[in-house]
């Protein structure tokens, strides 16, 4: 978030990562969190950009609940998201290696 960005949704420094868009009951849909709001913290932890969010939600398992810090409106509030896996679009095809092969190590 740029620092013109940053004081127009009232913030006093750049920082956080603001929701575009989301996918429709998503767990972030489900938690309530809307296009607008601005994510500052995910269990207390400052979320300073985009890389840093992925990072957070990425070293937790699918399932686990958050609690996220965010900005709506210039109020500050907190909302539990459950985490869960992207969904995959196609869906993966797993192709079972048997015998000798080069991969088998």
């Amino acid at each position: 978030m740029t620092a013109d960005m940053a004081s127009a949704v009232g913030l006093d420094r750049p920082g956080g990562v603001m929701i575009s868009e989301l996918y429709p009951e998503g767990p972030a849909d489900q938690a309530g969190l809307l296009p607008g709001d601005v994510i500052l913290q995910i269990d207390g932890e400052d979320v300073i950009d985009e890389n840093g969010l992925r990072f957070r939600t990425a070293t937790r398992g699918e399932g686990d609940a958050v609690v996220l810090d965010i900005l709506r409106d210039g109020q500050r509030i907190e909302e539990r998201v459950v985490l869960a896996l992207l969904p995959e679009t196609p869906e993966r095809s797993i192709t079972r290696l048997d015998g000798r092969h080069p991969f088998k190590g």
